[in-house]
């Protein structure tokens, strides 16, 4: 947090769906609504890390645990 700029530039830069998947665990009972397609823009701040971007619907929902 010390640098936020740099922070903000790399998850811009390289934001790896592994590392998103990271951050925002989906519980494997969860339906999949959104797939994330782009990182656009990225913010960060003291108390949390915003990541904007486009994603894309999914037709019907998907529980996260599926194998399809």
């Amino acid at each position: 947090m010390r640098l936020p700029g740099l922070l903000a530039e790399i998850l811009l830069e390289s934001l790896y769906m592994d590392v998103l998947d990271a951050l925002l665990p989906l519980r494997p009972d969860a339906a999949i609504r959104y797939l994330a397609n782009t990182v656009d823009h990225v913010t960060v701040d003291p108390d949390w890390v915003a990541v904007c971007g486009r994603a894309l619907q999914v037709p019907e929902a998907t529980p996260s645990g599926s194998t399809r």
